[in-house]
């Protein structure tokens, strides 16, 4: 079978493919980004990096025009990440997370809310001596998403256009 077209024709066809082609890669940048959420947990889980539980739940998927963007939104999120230098926390918080992960026992004729007081102020003065080290979760589940899950996506997505 032959199928003969004008140079207008051909034209019009050609100036079509980029269209089909943006939009196709704009699919796949959205697929990617939503299963990009999932990965960013999985990170942050392995980076043993869930205390409350705020920083999980503060991973969104953001929608834009050309794409999505996976985000990470909690207030300490950019901490975890890269860690921090040297300064003295806030006890509180500290004390809070040695009650809730550590559970302290009264011993030596102290309560166990006196002994957690004691590690958080030993953890805080680490802290204030060497900083905290960073998890790197984001960077991690970048890579990831970049080497395994976008290829993927716009693949499947381009593939439609055939």
């Amino acid at each position: 079978m032959r199928v003969t077209v004008s140079a207008g024709e051909f034209a019009r066809v050609l100036m079509a493919i980029p269209e089909h082609a943006e939009a196709a890669v704009i699919r796949g940048l959205k697929s990617t980004a939503a299963r990009g959420v999932g990965i960013m947990v999985e990170e942050i889980q392995k980076a043993n990096a869930v205390n409350t539980g705020g920083l999980v739940q503060s991973v969104a998927y953001e929608s834009a025009l050309d794409g999505a963007d996976v985000a990470v939104n909690a207030p300490h999120a950019a901490f975890l990440e890269y860690g921090t230098r040297p300064h003295f926390p806030p006890v509180a918080p500290v004390f809070e997370w040695v009650m809730r992960k550590l559970r302290p026992v009264a011993e030596d004729g102290k309560s166990a809310e006196e002994v957690g007081m004691g590690i958080a102020r030993a953890i805080c003065l680490k802290i204030s001596r060497d900083g905290t080290a960073p998890r790197w979760y984001a960077r991690s589940a970048a890579k990831r998403i970049y080497f395994d899950v976008l290829p993927e996506e716009i693949s499947r997505e381009m593939e439609g256009l055939k």
